[in-house]
């Protein structure tokens, strides 16, 4: 039987499935040399599948020695044939689009000249095109491209912008844009230019509001200043063009579970490259120590060492979630499982592809939309059940539906009857907005108690992380289709929420996760005897010592136990995170007199910088935790530097050996030493003291026979 390497499946590069590679022998099903000559499998693979010319290299050079009446049996595998993959064309994806045999010569024109600007898109347009033609005629397909068209780019005084521009594109409407900004700040009252700055922003979607604040007003630096730079404007832009391309997808019913769950191929596509170019850049840049330039780490080594890593954060949520059900059975609290969905107004499509109407009647609200939604439900449960009293502790994650729509898990630990009044209030608020609707009561809100005899909390819970991060272990995810795995769809998730800026997963109740971190970064035990902690007690350096053990040992239960416990105020948590550095630590200097290093309290564009945490306080004990000053270069500057380092060491070197330094030093250290040693009469051994006074002379009862020990021997 021979068997041949497969080929990876040709797309078109906008990532569209629609988009069809010639079938090839290289894919297609093995075939036995004995059922057919090596003339009729020739023929009849040519006539049912359409050969590729490649393929037909192969196979007349399998069979070019003679046919074998079993089946052919390569004794080498064949060298995979080069796979050069045809550059990206603009023209050849609007000749593609205008190709379809739909219309006359006027239609093929304007797909052309739409496709022309859109060209990564042209699986979304072919799609919309060719579903809108078939339901309501030609006139309905050429405006649905035309509206998908405008929905893709807006118009304005520096002229057009695409949200399905390349990287370059974006590159070039950033420096316009800040250069733009330059020239108002430079001819305009600078308040002025603010209104006029923030006003185009609005117009082209980079800034939510057109709107100046009273503290915008007083000081407009700090705004014009980030208008102003090309790289903080391209950030901005990169972020509303993928928010846009995922509505304007979601708008046209391109997210779906027929379709492409959770987002669109384009967004993964967009998505894994920009992970692979900060891969890149990370991977060129390095950490040091300001004072220290050979203390460095590579920044994709630090990244991949963080929570930053799937693995890492999902061994961390794992950990704590573990952690709290360690300290709910302690406690004998109950685990209850949690589902909250929005109502169908905020759902695009259905499950067989089709728009919902509701959600079109609600004026098509958004991802954004949902989430807020769900966010205020939360809030107000929160402060229902502050108000009973009722302190819950565990995790809520987040995660789409097939269309993208949000939806909320969250597992939490309370008391039995906590529980109960806990439900309902959950399941009021809930049902408050649209409660009456078809199958609200049935999916809005859903409760699941969780049965410690048939399985634990971090079981059942274990498939949302993990479906959410990297899909580790999960096997199939239903939610996006039948044959869906969650190792692929994973990838997809991460995408949906880059593109809405979702948060996934929230930590409620328990101690404060950046102090479990903070003291993770503390290996070694606390010193009693360090002035620091003189005025400690033993009990509060034993609490203090706790913590510390809890968190460099991984475990989450302790760790809250050593904190106060799960349900404590975050004030009065035994450790607390301190953001900045106490006035009094900032008079103190290091061995050299040096101050010690103070984050900086402006940022470079001139507004006061976000507080950072630096350490860690404890019974009016400030421990600073974040002591050095890192600075990121590129790793050929950071080279130069440790070479320029090391070739001013070796001319030192060189001036002392020419100066003949090194005897001097010897015979001064020697001096010094022979001051410094005392002879030990009983065990006549030579100790070193830095106290003056008791180099005086020798101590009292140790006082040599004669003339005492020569130093030499």
């Amino acid at each position: 039987m021979a068997s041949f390497t497969s080929y990876a499946a040709r797309r078109s590069l906008d990532g569209s499935r629609k988009a069809k590679a010639p079938l090839s022998l290289l894919s297609a099903p093995v075939q036995t040399a004995d059922e057919l000559t090596p003339e009729e499998y020739l023929e009849k693979l040519q006539n049912e599948r359409g050969l590729c010319e490649d393929d037909v290299a192969i196979l007349h050079r399998v069979y070019s020695d003679g046919y074998q009446a079993t089946t052919v049996a390569l004794e080498r595998p064949i060298p995979a044939l080069p796979f050069n993959p045809v550059p990206f064309s603009p023209e050849a994806q609007a000749d593609k689009f205008a190709a379809l045999p739909i219309g006359g010569a006027e239609d093929a024109k304007l797909r052309e000249r739409v496709i022309l600007r859109h060209p990564a898109c042209t699986g979304w347009f072919t799609h919309v095109y060719q579903s809108r033609n078939a339901l309501l005629g030609i006139q309905a397909a050429n405006a649905a491209a035309l509206e998908l068209d405008a929905s893709l780019c807006v118009r304005g005084d520096l002229g057009e912008f695409r949200f399905s521009a390349d990287d370059e594109s974006v590159d070039t409407f950033s420096i316009r844009f800040s250069e733009h900004v330059g020239r108002l700040v430079a001819t305009r009252a600078h308040d002025v230019a603010l209104c006029l700055v923030l006003e185009l922003a609005h117009h082209y979607g980079l800034s939510p509001v057109a709107t100046v604040t009273q503290s915008q007003r007083q000081d407009p630096y700090p705004t014009l200043n980030r208008w102003a730079d090309a790289q903080w404007v391209r950030r901005v832009v990169r972020r509303v063009s993928s928010r846009r391309l995922y509505d304007a997808a979601r708008r046209f019913g391109l997210i779906s579970a027929r379709l492409a769950a959770y987002t669109t191929d384009l967004s993964v596509a967009r998505r894994a490259f920009r992970r692979a170019r900060n891969d890149e850049t990370l991977s060129a840049l390095v950490a040091h120590n300001a004072k220290d330039v050979f203390d460095a780490v590579s920044m994709k080594d630090a990244v991949d060492a963080s929570v930053s890593n799937p693995k890492n954060r999902r061994a961390e949520l794992m950990t704590r979630l573990a952690g709290f059900e360690q300290c709910a059975k302690e406690q004998r609290h109950v685990a209850i499982f949690l589902t909250f969905t929005c109502p169908s107004r905020f759902h695009s499509v259905h499950r067989n592809g089709q728009q919902n109407q509701k959600w079109i009647e609600a004026g098509r609200p958004s991802v954004r939309d949902a989430q807020a939604w769900l966010t205020n439900c939360w809030n107000n449960i929160r402060k229902r059940a502050g108000e009973a009293e009722i302190k819950p502790y565990g995790f809520r994650f987040a995660e789409p539906h097939h269309d993208g729509t949000p939806h909320w898990h969250a597992v939490l630990f309370m008391t039995t009857q906590q529980a109960k009044q806990y439900i309902a209030i959950c399941r009021a608020q809930m049902l408050a907005d649209s409660g009456n609707e078809p199958g609200a009561k049935q999916h809005r809100f859903k409760v699941v108690f969780i049965d410690p005899r048939k399985g634990s909390a971090v079981g059942y819970c274990s498939k949302y992380v993990a479906k959410n991060i990297d899909g580790f272990a999960v096997g199939l995810d239903h939610e996006a289709g039948k044959r869906a795995k969650a190792v692929d769809t994973a990838a997809r998730v991460d995408a949906w929420k880059s593109d809405n800026r979702i948060r996934q997963f929230q930590q409620i109740g328990g101690p404060s996760v950046t102090a479990w971190r903070e003291f993770r970064t503390i290996r070694d035990e606390l010193d009693m005897e360090d002035p620091m902690f003189q005025q400690l007690t033993k009990e509060q350096h034993f609490a203090l010592e706790n913590v510390r053990k809890a968190a460099d040992a991984g475990d989450w239960a302790a760790f809250c136990c050593a904190m106060g416990g799960v349900q404590v105020r975050r004030n009065d948590q035994t450790v607390r995170v301190h953001y900045g550095i106490p006035e009094t630590m900032k008079l103190l200097c290091d061995e050299d007199g040096v101050a010690l290093h103070t984050p900086r309290s402006k940022t470079q564009y001139g507004d006061d910088a976000p507080a950072r945490a630096m350490g860690l306080m404890y019974a009016n004990i400030f421990m600073l935790t974040r002591a050095k000053e890192w600075l990121v270069t590129s790793k050929e500057k950071w080279e130069a530097a440790c070479r320029k380092t090391m070739e001013g060491v070796r001319d030192q070197f060189e001036v002392m050996r020419d100066e003949k330094a090194y005897a001097y030093m010897e015979y001064e250290e020697y001096e010094a030493l022979r001051q410094m040693a005392i002879c030990d009469y009983q065990s006549r051994a030579w100790l070193l003291f830095s106290d003056d006074e008791r180099l005086a002379g020798p101590p009292q009862g140790c006082e040599p026979l004669g003339g005492g020990l020569d130093p030499c021997h």
